[in-house]
């Protein structure tokens, strides 16, 4: 690849095409459109399927969240960290035997 100026006081950069970029000197091949092609699996129209009904679900805690939020803002959520505890040991417990 031949540089013939470069950048800065000088002006851009200019670089010769004579070769490619892997210096073997082999040149890049120009592929037609006609020959770029895309095909979907039949698994796309299942994926589809379930992404609607993921989308179609209601969101069921969002009255919960909103409750709890409100507790938050008002100061008067407050967790029992003997509660928290317990709750971890129990599910890591669960998943231990499992």
């Amino acid at each position: 690849m031949a540089i013939n100026r470069i950048s800065g006081n000088n002006g851009p950069m200019e670089i010769s095409p004579s070769r490619s970029s892997r210096g073997d000197g082999a040149r890049s091949k120009t592929v037609g459109r006609e020959q770029d092609r895309v095909s979907l699996s039949a698994g796309k129209s299942e994926f589809s399927h379930f992404r609607k009904l993921v989308d179609d679900a209601p969101d069921v805690r969002s009255s919960r969240v909103e409750e709890l939020a409100g507790l938050i803002d008002r100061g008067a959520y407050h967790v029992d960290s003997e509660d928290v505890a317990d709750a971890l040991i129990q599910q890591n417990w669960n998943e231990f035997k499992s």
